[in-house]
């Protein structure tokens, strides 16, 4: 975290990854400046959550990752091309809880579209103020 989010993240996914038979691509626009650090060590645990879970639930074998920045909010995508989950026999656990209590702190919204046929979806969305 002592160089930014964006390295953090890129450093997470290679680390993470790099002995898995996931292959990611990571994309990023409009963070020239630094945000706020609570903000940025909150993204950083809500993705290493998302990948935990990609990797032992998903059996996905592709990752993306996309962390937007605009004036008013940091937009955060994490897609796989797993097996997905039907949500209405999929209760919140501990981890779906810790994701959402994660991004409450920070007064951000997520959203889960899961698909058997496709993988999943999760988009965070936090203000930058």
């Amino acid at each position: 975290m002592k160089f930014g989010l964006i390295k953090a993240v890129d450093q997470l996914l290679e680390s993470t990854l790099k002995n898995s038979n996931i292959s990611f691509k990571f994309e990023h626009f409009g963070f020239e400046e630094r945000v706020n650090k609570k903000i940025e060590i909150a993204i950083f645990r809500i993705l290493q959550e998302l990948v935990k879970n990609v990797i032992v639930h998903s059996s996905a074998n592709l990752l993306n990752v996309q962390l937007i920045k605009n004036q008013k909010n940091i937009v955060l995508i994490v897609e796989d091309n797993g097996v997905g989950f039907n949500k209405s026999k999929k209760s919140d656990g501990i981890g779906l809880l810790s994701l959402k209590s994660r991004v409450s702190d920070i007064h951000g919204e997520i959203n889960f579209e899961p698909s058997p046929n496709s993988g999943t979806i999760v988009t965070a969305r936090i203000p930058v103020s």
